[in-house]
């Protein structure tokens, strides 16, 4: 089985040879968190066996049954968890020293000394394929953040705090430019607080080199490049020949595979409207009724029906008010989900079929077969009605189909929030693509005898042996 080794390193890239000072110490830190897990784990183990075992024994008793001897291991068991809780204490912070003296090592080794070649994989006949080889896992959380403004640092630093909890892999990037967000938003508004959802996800899909080919020549000309000073392959045929590619010393590892997580952290930043009210309500409701009512009259002296559209925009203007009482911001790593603003909740009710016959008999009280001066023109204004209600029916379809047009796509809420939470799902759960960041590597080493094959083999097919 290939081993793997935990990423947090730029210099590790899917098909190349790996950094070997920068995975000896990433090894390193593997195993001392491995030590760290495991003491926490004892310590987990004993406390959850303790209530295991007490609440066995409460049923055991209320059923009259001797618990004496039940009594004496929980006491054991109760004497164990200390010194594992001492242990697991020691052993802590033993490691995170350890660890952090290796991750300042990391920082500041900046002496590559040409040693990371050419990757030997021959890309052209090699094939990166998706395989659902790992296990698809999804960690949701929520929590509102109240923004006091005599606590603002506590509040950032508790949002911070609880990114780098729940964002997994890279969750002190991802903490860090949550913590810019809300402290921008919260510079240029006056935030209530900040809702903030956090979803963290390893992909089922892993990425494996399947065929793997390697290229000799490359895989010569990097191993001289990594061993320069001692143990360079001059007479790849001579040394094949003569010792069979003996002296393998270390080895070349190429990293083969990677297995991909991802996070999503999105924040809905409330804001403080301002709301205004009107000095004088009477007033207002005054004048608008005396504008509807000037309109009603100008459009049936002028044969029409109702008020006129322009007049109901003034009376609206009036009314209307209009402010922003949420922003929404979203940090991702390793998936861009699309993010698309929602579409407003408007539709276009289907209007029913004007009937002229109908329509001309309710607006006609009466018939006349004389017709005079008065006559006709009522007449023509009946007929003005019909025309304007046909116009009126086609003009609100049409107006309302481009009020829909011109407001679609074009709010950004938390439905656009939950949209965007949605789509980072689906590519989660895409099983043709490979996506997200990867956290481990998946690693296999290339021996000086092998590369010393693979080229005989290419130069001399029939001579394999």
């Amino acid at each position: 089985m290939p081993g793997t080794i935990p990423y947090n390193h730029p210099s590790l890239v899917l098909g190349h040879v790996a950094n070997t000072r920068v995975m000896q110490k990433l090894q390193q830190m593997a195993h001392l968190q491995n030590v760290t897990d495991a003491a926490q784990e004892k310590l987990n183990a004993l406390v959850q066996m303790k209530r295991s075992m007490t609440m066995t024994m409460n049923e055991l008793k209320g059923m009259g049954v001797d618990i004496k001897e039940l009594e004496n291991k929980l006491k054991e068991i109760d004497a164990n968890i200390p010194s594992a809780a001492n242990e697991y204490m020691t052993v802590y912070l033993q490691n995170e020293t350890a660890l952090a003296a290796l991750k300042n090592e990391l920082a500041n080794d900046t002496d590559d000394r040409n040693e990371i070649p050419e990757s030997p994989i021959d890309f052209e006949s090699s094939t990166l394929k998706p395989q659902p080889l790992s296990t698809g896992s999804l960690k949701l959380d929520s929590q509102y953040f109240s923004m006091d403004s005599n606590f603002q640092g506590d509040v950032m630093a508790n949002i911070e705090t609880f990114i780098r909890d729940t964002a997994g892999e890279g969750g002190s990037q991802v903490a860090k430019a949550v913590s810019a967000q809300v402290a921008n938003q919260n510079r240029n508004h006056h935030l209530c607080g900040t809702l903030i959802i956090v979803a963290n996800c390893t992909h089922r899909n892993v990425g494996v080199f399947s065929p793997l080919v390697i290229d000799p020549d490359k895989a010569i000309r990097a191993w001289n490049q990594m061993h320069e000073k001692n143990g360079r392959i001059e007479s790849p045929e001579h040394e094949f020949r003569s010792k069979g590619g003996s002296g393998d010393g270390d080895g070349m590892t190429l990293i083969t595979g990677a297995t991909y997580a991802s996070s999503f952290v999105g924040m809905v930043h409330v804001l403080q409207a301002s709301t205004e009210q009107t000095d004088n309500f009477d007033k207002l409701k005054e004048q608008l009724e005396r504008k509807l009512r000037i309109g009603g009259w100008l459009s049936n002296a002028s044969g029409g029906i109702g008020v006129d559209p322009t007049m109901l925009e003034e009376v609206k203007g009036f009314l209307s008010t209009q402010s922003v009482s949420t922003h929404i911001s979203v940090v991702t790593m390793g998936v861009v989900p699309s993010i698309k603003s929602s579409t407003l909740s408007m539709g276009v009710k289907k209007l029913a079929e004007v009937d002229s016959d109908k329509l001309k008999q309710v607006l006609n009280s009466s018939e006349s077969d004389t017709s005079t001066t008065a006559s006709e023109s009522e007449e023509a204004c009946d007929r003005h009605r019909i025309l304007y209600a046909q116009n009126m029916r086609m003009g609100n379809m049409i107006s309302t189909m481009a009020d829909i047009d011109r407001k679609d796509n074009k709010v950004l809420d938390i439905n656009s929030l939950m949209a965007a939470l949605d789509n980072y799902i689906d590519y989660v759960n895409s099983e043709q693509e490979l996506k997200g960041a990867p956290v481990h590597f998946y690693t296999r080493t290339l021996t000086r005898s092998e590369i010393l094959r693979l080229w005989y083999e290419k130069y001399h097919p029939k001579n394999e042996e």
